[in-house]
C-alpha cells in the first residue's frame, strides 16, 4: 500500500539527475538571473559525478535493474540517445518566478548551465530532437535558438554559459547581461547565499495569494487538511554530505510563530498517518524500508520557522531507490 517515496526526497534525487554548479568562466550565472525570479536553485552535479561514495549509491541500487547499471552506463545512455553528455555541463542556476500561475506547463522558469560542451554538436543534437525544426532569432547580438513552435529556446551568452528557457525568459537574461535590467536580489538571494555550498540548496519567496490560490485549486486532491501551508512566506531546502549519510534540511518559514507552530502540527499529522498507512501494507517488508528513515527525521520549531532534519544513510537511499525505480519496470 506504501510505495511513494515522501516528496521531500522525490524532488532531491530528481532533479540531482540533471542540474549541477561549479566554476568554469568568470560570469556567475546567478548575476544573469532576471529579478523577478522568486525560486532559485543550485545542484553541484560536478561534485557528485566526481564522488565514487554518492555515484556508488545509484550503482548498487540498480544492480539488479534493467535500467543502465552505473551512473556511467546512465550517462553514456544518455549522450548516445540524446546527444547530449552531461558530463560536459560543469554547472548552473535553475530559477522561476512561482507567481506565474501557469508555471505547472512552463511559465516564468529557466536555468543558466555552465559547461564545457561543443556549442555546434548540442545544437545539432536538438535540431535532430525537434520535429518542427529550429528556428534561429537574433536579439540583442545574441542569436536564439527556438524549438517546439518557439515554446522553449536557448542562447549561448558566453563561451561556456547556456541559457535555456521560453523566449520571453531567454531575452530577459540577455537583458540582464547587457545591463538593460536589473538581477534577482533582495531576500529570496539572502535566503539562498545563507544556505551555503552544499551538493543541493532551493531557496523560494512564496507570495501570500499564490500559496493561497495553489491550496485551494488542489484542496480536492490532498489528503489532508493543508491549509495551514498557506502561511508559508520563505522555503529552504539544502541537501549536504556527511560520512556515510546524506543529510536533508528543509526550513519552512511563515508569517508569524502561530502559523508556524500549525504548520509543525500539520507535519507532525502528516507523518503519523503515513505510518498508519503503513501498518496496512501487503507487503510490510517494503513498507518498513519505505518509512524506517522517517523514524530518524526530527522536526523542530523556533519563532516563524519549522526545521525539518533528516539523515539518510547511503544504504538506506540505495533501498529508496531500488524501490522506487522497481515500481517503473
Amino acid at each position: 500500500m506504501i510505495k511513494k517515496i515522501p516528496v521531500l526526497l522525490v524532488i532531491v534525487i530528481v532533479v540531482t539527475l540533471f542540474l549541477g554548479c561549479s566554476a568554469s568562466e568568470s560570469t556567475d550565472p546567478i548575476a544573469l538571473v532576471p529579478q523577478r525570479a522568486n525560486m532559485l536553485g543550485h545542484i553541484n552535479l560536478s561534485e557528485i559525478l566526481q564522488d565514487k561514495e554518492l555515484t556508488g549509491i545509484y550503482d548498487r541500487a540498480l544492480e539488479n535493474s534493467e535500467n543502465p547499471q552505473t551512473v556511467k552506463g546512465a550517462l553514456d545512455n544518455l549522450k548516445d540517445e540524446n546527444g547530449i553528455d552531461l558530463r560536459d555541463f560543469q554547472g548552473g542556476i535553475f530559477f522561476a518566478d512561482l507567481s506565474d500561475s501557469s508555471i505547472e506547463e512552463s511559465g516564468y522558469s529557466g536555468a543558466i548551465v555552465r559547461g564545457t560542451f561543443d556549442t555546434n554538436k548540442l545544437i545539432d543534437s536538438i535540431k535532430e530532437a525537434s520535429e518542427n525544426g529550429i528556428i534561429v532569432t537574433e536579439y540583442k547580438g545574441y542569436t536564439i535558438y527556438s524549438y517546439e513552435l518557439e515554446e522553449m529556446a536557448f542562447v549561448f551568452v558566453g563561451n561556456y554559459i547556456l541559457v535555456i528557457g521560453p523566449m520571453d525568459v531567454v531575452k530577459d537574461v540577455i537583458d540582464v547581461k547587457k545591463g538593460d535590467k536589473k538581477a534577482v536580489g533582495g531576500k529570496v538571494l539572502d535566503n539562498y547565499n545563507k544556505l551555503g555550498d552544499v551538493l543541493v540548496k532551493i531557496a523560494a519567496e512564496v507570495p501570500a495569494d499564490v500559496a493561497k490560490e495553489r491550496l485551494e485549486d488542489s484542496e480536492d486532491e490532498l489528503p489532508a487538511d493543508l491549509s495551514s501551508f498557506a502561511d508559508i512566506r520563505t522555503i529552504g531546502l539544502s541537501m549536504t554530505k556527511k560520512q556515510q549519510s546524506i543529510a536533508l534540511n528543509l526550513q519552512l518559514c511563515a508569517v508569524d510563530s502561530d502559523s508556524a507552530e500549525a504548520i509543525e502540527q500539520t507535519i507532525e499529522g502528516m507523518l503519523a498517518f503515513i505510518q498508519l498507512l503503513g501498518s496496512f501494507s501487503d507487503d510490510p517488508e517494503a513498507a518498513e524500508g519505505l518509512l524506517s528513515p522517517l523514524e530518524d527525521l526530527n522536526i523542530s520549531r523556533s519563532g516563524s520557522c519549522v526545521t525539518i532534519n533528516l539523515d539518510m544513510t547511503f544504504s538506506e537511499i540505495e533501498g529508496l531507490i531500488a524501490e522506487g525505480l522497481g515500481q517503473l519496470e
